[in-house]
């Protein structure tokens, strides 16, 4: 079994014990990130459905103004740029992909009137992966190229 889907499984533990821990006090901040740990480990066991379903589930409780600390709280990127990103990826692996290309067209879209560059990188280079998947070669290196332009221009590195 390969590293990543070890990884996964741990990580969908994780992420269920998240669940449980805030589906009780129905705190909207603790749910959407308890969503987004299972939206972003799921592809990894891989669960796209499942991983589709807690995308949509954490973006019906986000709220851009009242979520908008979570950037800085929260593995450093926007829960709903993130969330529309790897729901248009999972839709692509999903065989939907005109709802591919809007979801992450939409992250983007997001990600750019949020104005927080690591959210606007997720943003760009899981919009480019759809856009490679989809044959798109000069659109998708126009992505990657903004993308290296943003980390470079902001100091942002893996």
């Amino acid at each position: 079994m390969s590293t990543s889907i070890v990884c996964g499984y741990e990580g969908r533990a994780l992420a269920n014990e998240l669940l449980a821990v805030a589906e009780p006090g129905a705190d909207s901040g603790r749910l959407l990130q308890a969503h987004h740990a299972a939206w972003t480990t799921l592809p990894c066991v891989p669960e796209l459905a499942a991983c589709r379903h807690h995308a949509e589930r954490g973006l019906a409780l986000y709220d851009p103004v009242r979520h908008v600390a979570h950037k800085f709280q929260y593995g450093g990127h926007d829960p709903g740029v993130c969330g529309l990103a790897h729901r248009g990826l999972v839709e692509w692996l999903l065989g939907l992909p005109n709802q591919a290309l809007d979801h992450v067209r939409e992250a983007v879209s997001l990600a750019r009137s949020l104005e927080h560059g690591p959210s606007l990188a997720i943003a760009l280079n899981l919009n480019s992966y759809v856009h490679r998947f989809r044959g798109e070669a000069a659109a998708a290196r126009e992505l990657s190229d903004e993308q290296v332009r943003l980390c470079v221009e902001q100091g942002i590195f893996p």
